[in-house]
């Protein structure tokens, strides 16, 4: 059974958590980044789950959330290393607060896509299989770079 839910309070859904995520990835202090960045996933998560009428399970939904960082820009260090550059004092903290932002948004509009097919297709957050759906999520990071410089307060852009 699936749930109906209006594509605008999805898209208002994901539009506020990719906006939450970005300030996150402002965050200067390393690895702080990627702990709100996880925080504002399981939150966006539980909100869907909840839309859709799916059970939420908080530790199968982190594993889903690391797999999908794992994934991005094909390896799991590049979350790392821009959470460690802001280590670096100023020059450091500058290049991570221009590119760690996009890149948390980006991680957080593929996330919210994905969970969203899936949800829409019946699934449920423990039959979600993140290598199944590692491609998919690669082509909605993609999408959400593009997104998260296009993202506009109030809409989404182009949508």
């Amino acid at each position: 059974m699936t749930t109906e839910v209006s594509q605008k309070e999805l898209d208002e859904i994901l539009r506020n958590h990719v906006w939450a995520s970005m300030g996150v990835g402002m965050i200067p202090v390393p690895v702080a980044d990627i702990a709100g960045l996880m925080g504002v996933q399981l939150a966006m998560i539980k909100k869907l789950a909840g839309l859709f009428q799916v059970e939420f399970f908080k530790e199968a939904a982190e594993k889903i959330i690391i797999s999908f960082l794992g994934y991005s820009l094909f390896s799991g260090m590049i979350p790392i290393a821009l959470s460690a550059i802001k280590a670096i004092p100023f020059i450091g903290q500058t290049i991570g607060s221009i590119i760690s932002p996009a890149f948390c948004g980006a991680s957080t509009y593929a996330t919210g896509k994905v969970l969203i097919f899936h949800f829409q297709t019946g699934g449920a957050i423990l039959s979600l299989d993140p290598k199944k759906m590692k491609e998919h999520y690669r082509q909605m990071f993609k999408e959400g770079r593009k997104f998260s410089k296009e993202i506009k307060p109030g809409g989404i852009s182009g949508k």
